[in-house]
């Protein structure tokens, strides 16, 4: 303990955040971790489901307005929420496995080696791509600022000058019927090469 000018050793903080010169007792120490990254799981889950609803509104509430750059969001908030599951999954199968070998073997304290870096892991990935699905949701966003909405893959193509309304169908392929001999003589017969 470090001795202020008045002679008296000083006592450590009981204050939730110590200071530089302050000693922090190692077990509240894993406490405050363990509390901290928890909270940040949870917002990782909050936040994720919130890209999920924006990606969505802006793709205009459709799967054909999925593309791009919002597709790719949508894919980096999928793996930062498969990553929060796969830490908690790789964190349980971990301790499950020391607590298993503690009990078989009648210890109250065991080594874990670098058990927690593979926990860590899946925790600092899914804080990573969550941000870049943000930050790549962001360029999105700000890249549609005034301009028209992007159409769905799956609207019906318009005449253009290109395009004379005459050649483009008027009901969907599927639903019409096979061609008789009369309608090829009216329109004159198959398409020749």
């Amino acid at each position: 303990m470090s001795t202020p000018s008045s002679g008296q050793p000083s006592t450590p903080s009981t204050s939730a955040t110590p200071h530089a010169s302050e000693e922090m007792d190692v077990d509240l120490l894993a406490k405050e971790y363990d509390a901290y990254t928890g909270r940040a799981s949870e917002n990782v889950r909050t936040l994720a489901l919130g890209a999920v609803a924006i990606i969505w509104v802006v793709a205009d509430q459709s799967l054909g307005g999925l593309r791009g750059g919002l597709l790719f969001s949508c894919f980096l908030v999928v793996v930062a929420l498969a990553l929060d599951f796969l830490q908690y999954v790789v964190a349980a199968k971990i301790y499950g496995y020391h607590l298993n070998q503690a009990e078989k073997k009648d210890l109250q304290v065991i080594p874990i080696g670098n058990a927690r870096l593979l926990i860590k892991i899946p925790y600092h990935g899914k804080i990573y791509f969550l941000f870049a699905a943000y930050l790549l949701l962001g360029i999105v966003v700000l890249g549609r600022v005034g301009k028209p909405p992007i159409p769905p893959l799956n609207t019906p193509v318009e005449a253009s000058p290109k395009t004379p309304a005459n050649l483009l169908p008027s009901t969907p392929i599927e639903s019409r019927p096979p061609p008789t001999p009369e309608s090829l003589a009216q329109h004159g017969g198959p398409c020749q090469h």
